[in-house]
Parts: C-alpha cells; structure tokens; sequence
C-alpha cells in the first residue's frame, strides 16, 4: 500500500514537473519564430506582416526604431 502511494506520489510529481517544463518550452519557441520573423522582415525587401507558424498567428510591426511581435496576447520587441 505504502508502494502504491509512493508510485503515484512520483507520477503525479513528475507530471507537474513536464507541465510546467513544456510551457517552458512554449514560450521559449515562441521567443525564437518571434525572432525569426523579425530577421527575416530586416533582410527582405518585401514585409511579412502575419504569419501562422504551428497554428499560432504572429504579426509584425516595424516602427521608426521599434520591431514588434505579437502572439496572442504575448508581444516581443527590439528598441534601439
């Protein structure tokens, strides 16, 4: 009985720990086509300003000195 507790003590922990580590991953994955998007604008001479990239809808903006990338409700950015 002690076993059985000690097991599904373990596996529950462990899956709280993978939730959490593939938001992680998430975001990070968000970070990079974010990125992406944003050198690949600066290097085109034609503008991208929508994309979907693993069914998720990212937009472009590009200001004076500001690029902006938005996800849902998540927005990356570079001021210089």
């Amino acid at each position: 009985m002690v076993s059985l507790f000690i097991t599904l003590l373990i596996a529950s922990t462990m899956a709280v720990c993978l939730g959490q580590e593939y938001k992680k991953i998430k975001v990070y994955e968000h970070r990079i086509y974010a990125h992406k998007l944003m050198l690949t604008n600066l290097s085109s001479k034609q503008v991208i300003s929508k994309q979907i990239i693993k069914n998720q809808k990212y937009q472009f903006d590009q200001e004076k000195k500001k690029l902006r990338v938005q996800i849902d409700q998540e927005v990356y950015q570079i001021v210089w």
